[in-house]
């Protein structure tokens, strides 16, 4: 499935895999600043929550536009955040090394983000900045999911084939960087 940016200078594909990657919404603070500083606040639901969908590394190609991206950390044990310098756009997020493997994409991004599987979870619900309607749904399957991920990734060399890092394993951009709306 195709990702773009707003401009469409940045283009992603993912092979969706419904059975073992995770959609989530996620309520806490730091995804909630990079959607905002990166001006997409539009995306951020009512309770405060970013749609994301996880998947596998080595199911993520930079199509175009990788000279494009650039991250940000907000913490330093936190996960880095990618975003497009051409719009401004969230991209999403990786943790700071390839040896565990971890892609998010903010499902906005998407063509058709009703394409993709369900919400199976809503995680950091303590972080909503109003009441959650909808059901939690089943975290717990997104983290069995991820290790599940990770250590195939890893036992069938996936992990190397991770579009964030280059050939011998550093990020692919210099960092980190402003978002466009950071204050």
């Amino acid at each position: 499935m195709q990702w773009t940016c707003r401009c469409g200078q940045v283009e992603i594909t993912a092979d969706i895999d419904g059975a073992n990657d995770s959609r989530l919404v996620c309520y806490c603070a730091s995804c909630r600043r990079f959607a905002v500083e990166t001006g997409a606040s539009d995306t951020v639901d009512a309770a405060g929550g970013v749609d994301l969908y996880q998947t596998a590394v080595e199911r993520v190609a930079i199509r175009r536009g990788a000279e494009r991206l650039t991250w940000t950390r907000y913490s330093p044990k936190g996960p880095v955040r990618w975003f497009a310098t051409c719009c401004g756009t969230s991209v999403g997020n990786t943790l700071p090394s390839r040896q565990i493997p971890f892609a998010t994409l903010i499902t906005a991004g998407f063509g058709d983000p009703s394409a993709l599987p369900p919400v199976v979870g809503r995680v950091n619900r303590k972080g909503a900045t109003a009441h959650i309607a909808e059901d939690a749904g089943n975290p717990k399957k997104a983290v069995r999911a991820f290790i599940w991920r990770a250590l195939k990734s890893r036992l069938n060399g996936g992990y190397k084939r991770n579009p964030f890092f280059d050939a011998a394993g550093n990020l692919i951009a210099d960092g980190p960087n402003d978002p466009p709306g950071r204050v």
